[in-house]
């Protein structure tokens, strides 16, 4: 499913067929420091109601 969707974000063809644009490589730089930071914030809640 992940490469589908790379796939028709990236592809030219795809990109025509679906009217959609390559993601900026800094977007994806944020967009993965915010999943890491919402992961790691909620794994830490975990461990605190696990005590």
């Amino acid at each position: 499913m992940i490469l589908a969707q790379f796939a028709v974000t990236y592809s030219a063809p795809l990109q025509e067929v679906f009217a959609t644009t390559s993601v900026a490589f800094v977007d994806v730089l944020l967009i993965v420091g915010i999943g890491v930071v919402l992961f790691v914030v909620l794994e830490f809640e975990k461990r605190l109601r696990g005590r």
